[in-house]
């Protein structure tokens, strides 16, 4: 027995077999591909065109505090939080209520899922027990268009129209609403737009009437304080007697201005002393400074020096006791005791002046010590009076304040602005936002196209057929001896090898013929059993071909047909239904009146008969293996159609018999499992099958793209003529 050959492993698929894979199921794909843009232009045909218009909002970020008045009115630069924050303000319930009741979308049948027609599945809804919808939905179906289920369902239907997106890196927001009518969405997106400003001046003027509601309570509680403190501090000075002048106490004035007198007392005192002392200090009292600053002593003493100037004339003329000369010296002695006189006078006057002097400065430190005293005591009542007075004033501080906030606040009420503005209105659009046909078709392309790709693939893994002599060998683990191609339409199937015998089917039937010779080493082929798997599998036309092209090389070749179970050889050749049979053969009939002739070449055939159960009674008789031995001795070849292994056991006993098997696999239908299980099942019995590749079509083959030897056959053409089955 032979050695059991393992299928051979399935190669690996490299990117050109992969890229291949799609063109094989061409048709496939684009099968795939022209249903999918179909339905595709079909349903935007059907779905109603859907506009988005978009209206462009500016934003700051919105105040937070509201005592300053700078809070009140002005806005912060916008950080993204903000930007984002106000994208959600944009589509909060509050303001989409506010809108869609100013638009009459309850009214509206776009929104107002109520008021338009019901469906097929809402008039199912509608149809079962109250609590149901809810159950199925999720929430209650409107079945009022006026009630509260359906205003909230419009809501959520204008919700879900309307896309809010911040404008990347900018403080911009987009504001979009889609509606049937591009009118409509354009005047939705600019009322949304419009009803968030309103929303925002409406915000500032219930925090400014907040802050002047506020603010004018606190005035009136500051200023009831700031009187409080004031009288408190009045009060207190009062009991205290504690004066002022000029916002000074009376008491530190009076101790300000007697010590400034003091000091001037004491400084004019010093002054006369010294002057006294300088008169007393000198040798002549009439140069002393204080006689000379005399206007007098001036006078006298120009009259003296008058006088000494006439004595010292008359001197110069006269003698001593010359009588003008004694009238000048008289004179002289009276001027100089009215110098003497008026000296004196001066030096008494500066005594006086320093008595007066030393008294004022005593009076004035015994009124400052007495002030002083006072001025303590009212220091430490001072500092409660300073205490209540900064009091008071803190009151009044913070009163002011309060009240110019609230003069500003009220003032501006009527300049309030949003932090936001219109920056876009929208417009009507032209073009439909939804459904988008080029781009809808394009993806719709190409996502047919990848799912008629990837169809194709899963075809080509679900697909088991054999196609390639790749195939045929990863499935039996054996090469293919032949790929047998189809014989051209136009004839008789039989026939093909004798009708064109340059035809692709006639080649490779000569090929096959010259690979046995090969195999059987130059000698006769002996007995040639033709088997497959299953019925159909082309294995009678591969034996008939054989046989023929064998006998037409001018071998001595007969046909047997083995198939007792379904007979085809007698059949395809024409023979008459009334001769011997090969049942009769082995029943003990003569064989020479059982062979009939070919009618187009020197081919003997057995006919096979009919048997039913007894087929295999009679495959295992030894009168079978005597007849095919009788046979090979007559003839070189014997070519036996023997019936398929997997059905029924004939074949299998029959190929024991042989000295060749070729086993037909038929292209693109035999299955890989059971063309394994078919060489298996022969190879266990020592049978080493040979498979051949039956009904092969060329143009297919080669349009498929295997690139292997049996796309070769393509380039056989047989005029207009197609291949046949």
């Amino acid at each position: 027995m032979p050695a059991v050959t393992p299928p051979a492993a399935t190669p690996e698929p490299d990117l050109r077999s992969l890229l291949a894979v799609p063109w094989r199921r061409r048709r496939t794909v684009a099968a795939v591909t022209l249903l999918g843009a179909g339905l595709t232009v079909l349903l935007l045909l059907l779905l109603p065109p859907r506009f988005t218009a978009s209206a462009l909002v500016l934003v700051a970020a919105p105040p937070t505090r509201v005592v300053s008045l700078d809070a009140v009115m002005a806005a912060g630069p916008a950080d993204a939080q903000t930007v984002f924050t106000e994208a959600e303000v944009l589509r909060a319930p509050a303001l989409l209520e506010t809108v869609a009741t100013a638009q009459g979308l309850h009214d509206d049948p776009e929104f107002n899922a109520a008021l338009r027609p019901p469906g097929l599945l809402t008039a199912a809804l509608t149809a079962l027990p109250e609590g149901w919808d809810r159950l199925l939905l999720g929430r209650p179906l409107p079945r009022d268009a006026a009630g509260p289920d359906a205003r909230a369902a419009t809501l959520d239907a204008f919700r879900e129209a309307v896309t809010v997106r911040p404008v990347h890196r900018s403080r911009v927001i987009a504001v979009e609403v889609d509606s049937r009518d591009p009118v409509r969405a354009a005047a939705l997106a600019n009322a949304l737009a419009e009803a968030y400003l309103t929303a925002q001046l409406e915000a500032k003027f219930e925090a400014t009437r907040r802050a002047s509601v506020w603010l004018d309570g606190r005035l009136a509680s500051l200023r009831e304080e700031v009187r409080q403190a004031e009288l408190a501090a009045a009060d207190y000075r009062s009991r205290h007697g504690l004066t002022e002048a000029r916002g000074t106490a009376l008491t530190g004035q009076q101790l300000a201005e007697l010590n400034s007198q003091l000091i001037l007392a004491r400084s004019k005192r010093s002054e006369t002393e010294a002057r006294l002392a300088a008169m007393r200090q000198a040798a002549d009292p009439a140069t002393a400074p204080e006689a000379l600053a005399s206007p007098l002593v001036q006078k006298l003493k120009e009259q003296e020096a008058a006088l000494l100037r006439r004595q010292s004339e008359l001197a110069s003329r006269y003698g001593d006791r010359h009588p003008r000369m004694i009238d000048v010296r008289a004179e002289l002695d009276d001027l100089r005791r009215k110098i003497a006189a008026e000296v004196t006078a001066l030096a008494k006057g500066l005594e006086n002046e320093v008595r007066a002097a030393r008294a004022r400065e005593d009076s004035l430190a015994r009124s400052l010590a007495e002030v002083q005293g006072r001025d303590a005591v009212e220091d430490a009542a001072a500092v409660t009076l300073r205490e209540l007075e900064r009091g008071a004033e803190a009151s009044r501080l913070m009163y002011e304040t309060f009240l110019a906030r609230f003069k500003e606040t009220t003032e501006q009420q009527s300049l309030q602005e949003p932090d936001a503005r219109i920056v876009f209105a929208a417009l009507a659009p032209v073009v439909p936002s939804f459904p988008r046909r080029l781009p809808a078709l394009a993806a719709a392309l190409t996502v047919s196209l990848a799912a008629g790709v990837a169809l194709a693939f899963l075809l080509e893994r679900l697909d088991r057929t054999l196609r390639t002599a790749a195939d045929v060998e990863a499935a039996t683990g054996r090469p293919p001896l032949a790929l047998v191609p189809l014989a051209a339409r136009g004839g008789v199937v039989a026939d093909a090898v004798l009708d064109d015998p340059a035809a692709p089917a006639a080649e490779a039937v000569r090929s096959l013929r010259a690979t046995l010779a090969v195999r059987s080493r130059g000698g006769p082929a002996g007995v040639v059993v033709v088997t497959s798997s299953l019925p159909e599998d082309g294995k009678t036309t591969l034996a008939l071909w054989l046989a023929r092209a064998s006998a037409q090389a001018g071998r001595r070749t007969v046909l047997v047909d083995g198939d007792l179970r379904r007979p085809a050889v007698a059949q395809a050749l024409g023979l008459p239904a009334g001769a011997p049979k090969r049942l009769d053969v082995l029943a003990g009939g003569d064989l020479e009146a059982a062979l009939a002739t070919d009618a187009h070449t020197p081919l003997r055939v057995l006919p096979a008969g009919r048997a039913g159960v007894e087929a295999l009674d009679i495959a295992e008789a030894p009168a079978l293996t005597d007849l095919l031995a009788a046979l090979k001795a007559r003839f070189e070849v014997v070519v036996v159609d023997a019936p398929p292994v997997l059905p029924v056991a004939d074949g299998r006993l029959l190929a024991r018999r042989a000295d060749h098997v070729l086993y037909a696999v038929r292209w693109d239908s035999t299955r890989r499992e059971a063309a394994a299980e078919g060489v298996r099942a022969l190879t266990l019995l020592g049978v080493e099958p040979l498979p051949v590749i039956t009904r092969l079509d060329p143009a297919r083959h080669a349009r498929y793209g295997y690139g292997d030897t049996a796309a070769s056959y393509a380039g056989y053409a047989y005029g207009d003529r197609r291949w046949t089955a």
